[in-house]
């Protein structure tokens, strides 16, 4: 019983110790991407090539927004973007046109709309939905063979949309340049189409160095704010003015802050609300502490680094927001289906990294089964941090063997904490409720308080970081002093959550083991 006590205590202790240290990291995280003044922009001399990478699957209802979004971005100098569609969705739209009357048989025998809406995923693009479930409710059941048909083929693919829309962009005056590649190929993922695209920059940047020129990667939902590439542009020029090589990977936090759709109702709304407070706190006070943290001791004394070795961070690549200098793509690529390797692969090499001073806005998940999945993907291209030593072998680093395998048992060992803490916190809270000193009850108290001020401290800071639009009607689940009770509540139960991706991805692995299945669940799957 003695050593379950100590146990017990030790869990205590660092579940309080990790929460404030979380805190603290939210605070510093959050003055470093704070939303700023506009700054002056500078003469376009020296300063980088910027190829934004957009790779698209079912995105119709995004197209012209985030195209649009990115011609007129602000930056003096080079911008191209380039929407990367996939010969995947051609090919599943003949697989979805077969399969329209086994749908229309489903949906006579389901009453809930939200059971319809995963029924018409399988045949129809996320664009259409709502307004075909309206329909649908508006209509006899025999009509409805007609009303999919109808929503069928008035969608164009996100093919036809992208050339469309980047020619009309192209077309007019100041704007920032838009390209379209096609992915010919039905195999490979997110990765795959960002390789395609990197193989032909040089015919469209025909001359241009590629020791000029960075790639960033953006979802197809995000929204990067107005001064993001005037601070890639700075922190590129600042680092080539000190003598020192640009950042092989530069970082910018997404903020899930871009609401498109209302959430689901009932409990699973209140759940996925409380998650966005929930994926604020990990952007902030884990993706963007670990950077600042790896940056402090970068610029550190030798003697200082050499201590902290042991404490260096491993950094994984946000995904959408990621800045990769193509004259470092041959070491960090090329680009892997899921996008976290590519910050192992930086963090292996030892490769200078930076925090882009500015944030980008992505959409939340609105239902438990999207963030589920979400999650488990999170852990999936967590779970492959080893496989990236071979990846690295080849490339000089200033990081030693030993330095590499701790990194790669921390990565590991943070997987096995969010896996087992749903657990393990509990029962480390019991155990001390039982038999722990004023001491112990004192750190599970400070724990405990920690997350309810730490979402506190989230919703203060939503107007200084410059995600929120108070007049915005859609967001008054923000505003409200009752709904913010409600969110402080549901933030609190969000770490238990989040434990279903592990679990989740635990079960597909033991699936794929079991019948053979792809144990990597993509948009395309879901």
């Amino acid at each position: 019983m003695q050593t379950i006590t100590v146990l017990g205590r030790v869990v205590a202790i660092l579940f309080a110790a990790h929460a404030v240290w979380v805190l603290v990291w939210i605070i510093v995280a959050a003055r470093a991407v704070r939303d700023r003044p506009a700054a002056p922009a500078k003469a376009p001399a020296d300063l980088p090539v910027i190829v934004v990478m957009l790779p698209a699957l079912r995105e119709q209802r995004l197209v012209r927004e985030t195209l649009e979004s990115f011609a007129t971005a602000r930056y003096p100098g080079t911008l191209i973007s380039v929407a990367i569609t996939s010969e995947r969705e051609t090919a599943e739209r003949a697989a979805q046109e077969a399969a329209l009357p086994a749908v229309v048989t489903e949906l006579h025998g389901l009453a809930r709309r939200g059971s319809r809406e995963r029924a018409l995923e399988k045949v129809l693009a996320p664009s259409v939905i709502a307004a075909t479930l309206d329909e649908l409710e508006r209509t006899s059941p025999d009509e409805w063979p007609g009303v999919l048909r109808r929503a069928f083929d008035a969608t164009p693919t996100t093919e036809e949309l992208c050339r469309q829309i980047t020619a009309e962009l192209n077309g007019r005056p100041g704007t920032h340049r838009s390209c379209h590649v096609h992915f010919p190929h039905t195999d490979g993922r997110k990765g795959s189409q960002l390789n395609y695209a990197v193989e032909l920059l040089p015919e469209l940047l025909p001359g241009v160095d590629p020791d000029s020129v960075y790639l960033a990667v953006y979802d197809f939902d995000a929204v990067a704010h107005g001064e993001t590439f005037v601070a890639v542009g700075d922190l590129v020029r600042a680092a080539v003015a000190a003598g020192r090589r640009p950042p092989a990977l530069l970082h910018q936090v997404q903020l899930p802050l871009r609401f498109r759709a209302p959430f689901a109702p009932g409990a699973d709304g209140a759940l996925m609300r409380g998650q966005v407070l929930y994926w604020l706190r990990r952007g902030l006070g884990v993706e963007v502490g670990r950077i600042l943290q790896n940056d402090l001791l970068r610029r550190s004394p030798r003697l200082v680094r050499l201590l902290a070795a042991p404490f260096r961070p491993m950094i994984y690549a946000i995904g959408s927001g990621t800045f990769v200098h193509l004259g470092a793509w041959r070491e960090l690529g090329p680009f892997p289906e899921m996008q976290e390797p590519v910050g192992h692969r930086a963090s292996l090499l030892g490769v200078e990294q930076a925090l882009v001073p500015s944030f980008n806005l992505t959409e939340p998940y609105y239902q438990t089964r999207s963030m589920m999945n979400g999650w488990a993907n999170v852990c999936y291209g967590s779970l492959g941090v080893a496989r990236e030593l071979d990846h690295v072998r080849p490339y000089p680093s200033p990081v030693s063997r030993p330095g590499k395998w701790l990194l790669v048992a921390k990565e590991l060992f943070d997987i096995a904490i969010w896996f087992a803490g749903v657990l393990l916190i509990p029962a480390g809270l019991v155990i001390t409720a039982m038999g722990g000193g004023w001491w112990t009850v004192l750190a599970v108290g400070a724990g405990v308080v920690a997350y309810p001020v730490t979402a506190v401290l989230l919703l203060a800071l939503l107007p200084r970081l410059g995600g929120i639009d108070r007049q915005d009607r859609s967001v008054s689940w923000l505003t409200g002093i009752r709904p913010r009770l409600t969110l402080v509540a549901t933030f609190v139960a969000a770490p238990f959550v989040s434990a279903t991706g592990p679990w989740l991805m635990f079960l597909r692995m033991l699936r794929s083991w079991r019948v053979g299945t792809p144990v990597l669940s993509g948009k395309t799957e879901r």
